[in-house]
C-alpha cells in the first residue's frame, strides 16, 4: 500500500445469504530513513589546482529526498566548491552527508578523505581502506 489513509471494506457471509459489512481506515505512514551506501574512509590525491573530489555516495530511498553535504577540517567548516575542497597532502577531512526523504525522514553518514601524495598506493587491507580516489568523482 501506499503512503496515506485507505479503507478497507470487509463482507462476511454465512450460509444463508446474510452478509455483514464493516470498514477499516488503515493509515501507512513512511518511518524509513533513506540508506546512504559507502565507505568510511577514503585516500584520495588533490588534483592540479589543490583540492579534492567529494566521493559520490549512493543514497537508496523510493520517494523522493534532498540530501547535502557539510566538509570539515579539525572541526573547522571548508568551503566546498563545484563538489571539490581545497586540500593539502596529510589533511584528513571530516564529511558528514544528510539525506531526508520527503516524509521528514533523515539519515546521515560520516566518512574521512585521507590526502595523500599522488601516486601513493594503500594496502586495501590497512585501516579498512578500499579505494584510492582520483580526484575524479563529484557530488551530484
Amino acid at each position: 500500500m501506499s503512503v496515506g489513509e485507505h479503507t478497507v471494506k470487509v463482507a462476511i457471509a454465512d450460509i444463508s445469504g446474510n452478509t455483514v459489512y464493516t470498514e477499516y481506515v488503515i493509515n501507512v505512514v513512511d518511518t524509513t530513513a533513506p540508506m546512504i551506501q559507502g565507505q568510511t574512509i577514503y585516500y584520495i590525491w588533490t588534483d592540479e589546482s589543490g583540492k579534492v573530489a567529494l566521493p559520490t555516495l549512493q543514497i537508496n530511498e523510493l520517494s523522493s529526498f534532498t540530501s547535502n553535504v557539510i566538509a570539515t577540517k579539525a572541526g573547522e567548516a571548508l568551503t566546498l566548491t563545484d563538489g571539490k575542497v581545497a586540500a593539502t597532502v596529510g589533511d584528513t577531512i571530516k564529511l558528514t552527508y544528510t539525506a531526508t526523504d520527503a516524509y521528514q525522514n533523515v539519515s546521515s553518514k560520516e566518512i574521512e578523505l585521507k590526502v595523500l601524495e599522488k601516486g601513493t598506493l594503500i594496502d586495501s587491507i590497512d585501516e579498512k581502506a578500499t579505494e584510492i580516489l582520483n580526484a575524479t568523482g563529484a557530488v551530484e
